[in-house]
């Protein structure tokens, strides 16, 4: 179990700078804006699993959570400009509630010494409270709600799937083949305008996949699978913020998720200290999601998540793991990949084709029993998108942790993003607009502290930190 109680503070400054067609300063907007965040989290998880003593590789597993967010923001926003005109005054506040329940049971037996199957189903149940409203203040000191800011979403999303997997090996030759369903029953509503959009549906994911080994250190392995990836939690959300009305971020509660087919083919070596893997392969997903901006006629933009398009990917992947010594670790992964896009919206073509790639790299150093240490750097390369190009992000991150207690409780001390270079940048560059855009999430950079204590419970040899791709 556990909640968490935050407290931000989120203050911005927004200046606008307007030029005639010479060049010439023609007025200046300044915009401060003063925002109170409350945030409230409450997560609970049940663990349930059963083995069998006379067949040891049987078992079943129970496991139920429960998550609710609940996020306020209030905001002052005072406007003022350099000709002369008074102050602008408005006000927004939005609520946003996420609730989640996930209920998950698996089994699996195994069929004689060489086959193995498995089933299960899940229950996901999630609800989101989106309540916005921006006023600005009239002559008269009373305030009036602005234009589309005044409405509340709710989004219900419940997915029921059940899946059935069998393997078996025939010496050196592994298969493994699965069949997962889910049907989704999904609906997004905003009560005041009374719009409402339901969406029902089956969904099929067979996957597939034979390994080779032709020694106890080389195998091959080809796979299929079907995936889906539904929209993140604020993509769905039809306000986050007023602090730069000419340029307003929103988001499209209609997304509907994607859907994307992989192969894969690949050559897993292992060595006397690690190991290495080859990847190749190819992935068309469609329903993509890409955020667009849209230029008004005011000078004003719009940038807002749609399912736009197809995506073709081919790429090759490489990952390298090494025990340099017996308490020195090193592991990295790179991928190299071309990406085409091909897709429009409301008669406008959005396609673009780019080549780049995408690295990490980590090592983890233990020293003596109680300490260990661990740094890992991520970079991704520039790429062009279906509007300009996004330029390159990096972060650099360490952590050390100690245990204590013998060995039944850990201290972890954590920095995330210690040069401060995780910013998002880009580009766009279209006949209509030319527009340059960073991007920092508030909480990029910072250090963690904390304390884990293990009741009949064994340390796992884990790593400090995840791999964050960006």
């Amino acid at each position: 179990m556990l909640y968490r109680l935050g407290r931000d503070n989120n203050d911005a400054l927004v200046t606008y700078r307007d030029f005639t067609q010479n060049e010439e300063l023609l007025n200046t907007t300044v915009r401060d804006v003063a925002e109170l965040e409350k945030e409230h989290n409450f997560e609970s998880s049940l663990l349930y699993k059963r083995t069998f003593r006379e067949h040891p590789d049987r078992e079943l597993t129970v496991d139920v959570k429960y998550i609710l967010d609940d996020d306020t923001e209030l905001a002052d926003y005072v406007q003022t400009t350099t000709d002369g005109e008074p102050p602008l005054i408005q006000r927004s506040r939005n609520t946003e509630d996420e609730r989640n329940f996930l209920f998950q049971t698996d089994y699996v037996h195994p069929l004689g010494e060489n086959s193995k199957f498995e089933t299960g189903v899940r229950l996901g149940m999630r609800t989101v409270n989106n309540d916005f409203l921006v006023e600005e203040q009239a002559d008269n000191g009373e305030f009036i709600p602005v234009g589309d800011f005044d409405d509340e979403l709710k989004f219900t999303e419940n997915i029921y799937a059940a899946y059935v997997i069998g393997a078996h090996e025939f010496g050196p030759l592994s298969i493994q083949a699965g069949l997962r369903a889910e049907l989704s029953d999904i609906t997004a509503a905003l009560l005041k305008s009374e719009v409402v959009n339901n969406q029902d549906y089956l969904s099929l994911f067979p996957s597939a996949s034979v390994s080779y080994s032709f020694s106890e250190k080389d195998q091959l392995q080809f796979s299929y699978s079907r995936r889906i990836s539904r929209p993140y939690f604020r993509r769905l959300l039809p306000f986050s913020n007023f602090n730069d009305p000419r340029n307003n971020n929103i988001g499209n509660p209609n997304l509907q998720p994607e859907f994307t087919n992989v192969l894969e083919s690949g050559y897993l070596h292992y060595f006397q200290n690690g190991s290495f893997l080859g990847n190749i392969y190819y992935r068309r997903t469609t329903g993509v999601i890409e955020r667009i901006t849209l230029p008004g006629e005011d000078g004003t933009s719009i940038r807002y998540p749609v399912n736009l398009s197809t995506r073709n990917s081919f790429g090759l992947e490489l990952n390298f793991s090494y025990d340099l010594t017996d308490w020195w670790t090193l592991n990295s992964d790179v991928n190299f990949f071309r990406a085409i896009t091909n897709g429009e919206f409301e008669g406008v073509d959005y396609s673009a084709d780019t080549y780049t790639w995408r690295g990490r790299i980590n090592t983890r150093v233990d020293v003596g029993k109680r300490f260990q240490f661990q740094a890992s750097y991520n970079y991704i390369a520039p790429e062009r998108n279906t509007q300009g190009r996004r330029l390159s992000i990096s972060n650099f991150d360490l952590a050390a942790s100690m245990d204590v207690f013998d060995g039944k409780g850990t201290i972890t001390l954590t920095g995330r993003d210690i040069f401060n270079t995780r910013i998002r940048r880009s580009i766009i560059d279209l006949p209509e607009l030319q527009a340059e855009s960073e991007f920092q999430w508030r909480r990029s950079q910072r250090v963690v502290v904390s304390f884990n204590y293990r009741l009949n419970q064994a340390k796992k040899r884990s790593q400090l930190l995840e791999g964050d791709r960006g």
